[in-house]
């Protein structure tokens, strides 16, 4: 890896699904499902694997279900959920980049329940996602911040500039088409159990294991 410039931090940036939580369907997805969604959310992911080779869709579907849902009773469901599908490895890797006094974030399409808990519970120095609109302490079916493949994109420059880190200095950790975007402002690119051929042609190092801190041997 290059050494870090003067005035320049370093950077390691995690999606969530594939990555930092291991689930196949992904997280909105799977918690919809359980809260009794599970024709809506068969119907929804049947069309978004139509659809993704084309562009960002489903996350206002996604948001629509939940109409209705405490905001409390998310997040409760959400912790849950995120302390049982924590990908194997992760404190370790995390304990590596944190040794290294690497700027550790993590960008996702996942809603702010899934992603804020992510930030406590891993203790990160970042966390952004879609945002959902809630009213009196309850979901509307809405989103006030959608943050799509792109949208992932534009956080990690603004996220650079703020933490004042090169793209030589970033690390970008993903596992589909999705990190792309992100992938391009980022010197290394590594993919993690990626999608079929997907990132075949992008990343730049592939890693295929059960164990997520199994990175730290190309690092």
């Amino acid at each position: 890896m290059n050494s870090q410039t003067k005035n320049s931090a370093k950077m390691v940036v995690f999606d969530i699904d594939g990555v930092l939580l291991g689930v196949k369907r992904g997280s909105f997805k799977e918690i919809i499902q359980y809260l009794g969604k599970e024709k809506e959310i068969k119907d929804l992911h049947t069309e978004y694997i139509r659809r993704k080779k084309h562009g960002p869709w489903g996350l206002k579907q996604l948001a629509k279900l939940l109409a209705g849902t405490n905001k409390d009773y998310l997040y409760k469901i959400a912790r849950g959920y995120v302390d049982a599908r924590l990908q194997p490895g992760v404190d370790k890797l995390l304990k590596h980049f944190r040794k290294k006094k690497y700027i550790m974030g993590a960008i996702s399409s996942n809603p702010d329940f899934v992603v804020q808990t992510i930030k406590e519970l891993l203790s990160l120095d970042f966390a952004e996602g879609t945002q959902m609109e809630y009213l009196d302490g309850v979901a509307t079916g809405n989103l006030t911040k959608e943050i799509n493949r792109y949208g992932k994109a534009d956080i990690l420059q603004e996220k650079m500039k703020q933490y004042k880190c090169s793209s030589k200095d970033v690390i970008v950790i993903g596992d589909s088409l999705t990190d792309i975007p992100m992938s391009k402002h980022a010197d290394t690119f590594i993919a993690f159990n990626p999608q079929k051929n997907e990132l075949a042609d992008e990343a730049k190092v592939q890693i295929k294991s059960q164990d997520i801190s199994d990175i730290l041997s190309i690092l």
